[in-house]
């Protein structure tokens, strides 16, 4: 019989050797990025917990360490039928190519482009509720309900995208968020999305924005 329990996890070792025509930017630097362990269990043929906790650049200290623990996912996924589910907890975003599959070789190089690291925040996490369907030929969908942005709007990272997440810390749930995805994957290397976002006003409280992490 096989195991209901999943015990696993990866690690993330960058090198980076940066030359620029500023010497003053040259960068060569190594660097634990992260290091992350993954728990999961299948309570019965319908039922299941994912979590994953991560620590980010080898050493958590406190004050100006660089380091952070963070737990990226704890939820409970739910099969409400053949081709539904419904989850609740903390999740990954459906948004963007890389937040849901965010390491090598998802990307080419070290480090995400600034495009899916800072306009779309990657590693970009919430909790809620969501629900959707997954279909043999390649068709899915699905639907949240979760915390959302608190975007600073003064200072260094006045409206910027990624300064906004919350990380589940304390987040203010003033302010919901919604969003959806319909993703189609029916041909052999091609990956097809779309999706939407809506929240009110997530720069509304104030100028405290997070913007730490990966």
């Amino acid at each position: 019989e096989r195991s209901r329990t999943t015990i696993g996890g990866y690690g993330e070792l960058h090198y980076n050797n940066l030359s620029a025509n500023d010497p003053a930017k040259d960068l060569e630097m190594i660097d634990l990025h992260r290091f992350v362990l993954f728990f999961g269990h299948e309570f019965n043929d319908k039922t299941r917990f994912y979590s994953e906790v991560e620590i980010e650049h080898a050493l958590v200290t406190g004050g100006d360490s660089p380091g952070e623990v963070e737990i990226e996912q704890a939820f409970i996924e739910f099969d409400l039928r053949r081709n539904l589910h419904a989850k609740a907890g903390v999740f990954l975003m459906p948004v963007g190519i890389l937040n849901e599959t965010h390491e090598p070789d998802t990307f080419y190089g070290v480090e995400r482009n600034d495009v899916e690291s800072i306009i779309v925040p990657s590693t970009w996490w919430e909790a809620g509720i969501a629900g959707g369907g997954r279909y043999s030929n390649g068709l899915s969908w699905e639907v949240a309900v979760h915390s959302g942005l608190e975007m600073p709007t003064s200072g260094g990272s006045a409206f910027r995208v990624r300064s906004g997440r919350q990380k589940v810390s304390n987040a203010n749930a003033d302010n919901l968020a919604y969003s959806a995805r319909v993703r189609y994957t029916g041909v052999a290397g091609l990956e097809l999305s779309g999706t939407f976002h809506h929240q009110s006003d997530p720069s509304q409280f104030g100028d405290d924005g997070l913007d730490s992490g990966n």
